[in-house]
């Protein structure tokens, strides 16, 4: 891995006026425009050709419009979100394809965007060449000293985006969105957690939980030079090995299944394996012992935890269970997938730089849901943006909405259904992209359309 860039003593007392509360509060001034039907109002002078905008705006005698700038980041928020799991979802038809280095390429935007949508909701906004925050003040500063020429002497938006997020998961602010936005249950996993902290000096940063489930930030800046060479290099140079359909197969199934939501939360499957790698966490760092060493000591830790919440018995049993690992053993496939760090020629590669990104772009989607609850803002009141948008990705017709974005979900269940029953049939005959390609080409797209994620998961 290459060194990488690192923020100065400017940057990061730039980043740390950024302020969650004022990015609530400007969010929620965009009630307005919304009602006309856009997101922001034609005269924000960034609302069209924003990079160059802004550099004019930073030259000296110039200055930028706060109001304008504020609001163009709030409003980035849920639309990088929406793009992040569109670039995932295209990536996943490259994968289809067997075209690794595509998907390599556009899972990797997908990480970026997820970064940027999450940052932009703790008023952190990406552009360029020139960075700013929110602060709680509702002003906007620069990160840092400004450019003096485009692009020289400062951090471009790669490069940025992973020194502020891994910054901003050393803060404590991290460690209270993601504690309020995994829900396991209907319960913030902070409520889950108390028990085990109480009495104790553990108290749980937000790199240390997304390194557990997955999120290795120092892999996220490797998958950027993975990125390079698959945008930049030609493929095919030297012999490569492939992913078979089958198994290509299979880690698309197994990724949709984690998604299916419910009555009470979005994300439940995946938040539940969320929850039981964070308690194991805590359990060694409390008691600096292994569960799977010390299986009677974690249980009545789990004990402890279950009977704080009230539960019902059987519930209590069932999650018991769960959480000790007698069912459902395995961690997701996308989590074991996140933590490998292969080199860029093996085959599972680009799946482990698509689970990073899924998993980024789950925490993306929690806090801009949870802006938008905040705010007070649903479904109505964001339908002159999701409808077309439902249209344009092919999701219905015009015109034939779901009555509920989580009834997007039933397409997907079918297709699972016909997945599932085609690796079972094919599972002694190494079938090839082309059949795969061929028998499940109806079935294909629709485990494409991540933008279904997007719209369930923001809670609209």
């Amino acid at each position: 891995m290459k060194s990488m860039a690192k923020l100065n003593s400017l940057q990061k007392s730039a980043l740390r006026k950024s302020s969650r509360e004022a990015v609530q509060k400007t969010f929620a001034r965009l009630r307005r425009p919304m009602r006309r039907n856009k997101w922001l109002w034609e005269k924000n002078v960034y609302r069209e050709k924003c990079i160059k905008t802004l550099w004019k705006h930073t030259q000296p005698g110039s200055s930028v419009n706060t109001n304008d700038l504020a609001d163009y980041i709030a409003a980035s928020a849920a639309l990088h979100c929406a793009d992040g799991w569109g670039f995932l979802g295209r990536a996943l038809a490259c994968h289809t394809y067997g075209d690794s280095d595509t998907a390599r390429h556009l899972g990797y935007y997908a990480e970026l965007r997820a970064a940027m949508s999450l940052l932009a909701t703790e008023g952190i906004g990406i552009f360029d060449d020139r960075h700013f925050v929110v602060d709680l003040g509702n002003t906007c500063q620069p990160i840092g000293t400004l450019p003096k020429a485009k692009k020289r002497g400062w951090l471009g938006t790669h490069a940025i985006t992973w020194l502020a997020l891994e910054h901003w998961t050393n803060r404590i602010s991290s460690t209270d969105i993601l504690a309020e936005i995994i829900q396991p249950a209907g319960i913030p996993l902070r409520d889950w957690l108390r028990t085990l902290s109480t009495g104790s000096s553990w108290r749980p940063i937000g790199s240390s939980w997304l390194k557990a489930w997955g999120l290795d930030l120092r892999r996220l800046t490797d998958d950027r030079d993975a990125r390079n060479a698959a945008s930049y290099r030609p493929t095919h140079l030297n012999p490569v090995t492939s992913l078979d359909a089958l198994s290509s197969s299979n880690f698309m199934r197994n990724l949709w299944e984690i998604f299916e939501p419910s009555a009470g939360s979005s994300f439940e499957i995946l938040d539940r394996h969320l929850l039981r790698l964070s308690l194991e966490v805590g359990f060694r760092a409390i008691s600096d012992k292994k569960p799977e060493l010390y299986p009677n000591e974690f249980a009545m830790t789990i004990r402890t935890v279950l009977n704080a919440l009230a539960l019902s018995e059987s519930s209590a049993q069932h999650w018991q269970d769960f959480l000790t690992r007698k069912i459902e053993h395995s961690d997701p496939i996308i989590i074991s997938e996140a933590r490998q760090s292969d080199k860029v020629t093996d085959p599972r590669h680009h799946i482990q730089v698509l689970s990073r990104a899924t998993l980024l772009l789950r925490v993306a989607t929690g806090a801009c849901a949870q802006l938008l609850r905040k705010t007070g803002f649903g479904n109505r009141d964001l339908e002159f943006w999701w409808k077309p948008f439902g249209v344009e990705r092919g999701l219905w017709e015009n015109g034939n909405e779901p009555m509920t974005l989580m009834d997007l979900w039933a397409d997907v269940e079918m297709a699972l259904k016909e997945t599932r029953e085609w690796e079972i049939n094919n599972a002694r005959k190494n079938p090839s992209f082309a059949r795969w390609r061929r028998d499940k080409g109806h079935t294909i797209p629709i485990l494409a359309e991540c933008e279904r994620i997007a719209l369930w998961g923001l809670g609209l």
